[in-house]
């Protein structure tokens, strides 16, 4: 599923990549973001926690 398809299903990870991404990593592409969390096995509720307590690792981990 694309970031597009997962978005325009409420899928709960791409909202928070669509809403609050810029918020804590601003600069970053949410598709990238999300496809990239999804590899990775991340809920929302994880990455949101991440990107809360250390926006560094966040970053280095949805860019890589």
């Amino acid at each position: 599923m694309t970031y597009q398809q997962a978005l325009a299903a409420g899928d709960l990870l791409a909202r928070f990549c669509h809403t609050q991404l810029a918020r804590f990593l601003p600069g970053l592409d949410p598709a990238r973001a999300y496809t990239n969390a999804r590899t990775l096995g991340l809920t929302a509720a994880q990455l949101g926690q991440l990107c809360a307590t250390d926006p560094l690792t966040a970053r280095l981990r949805l860019t890589a």
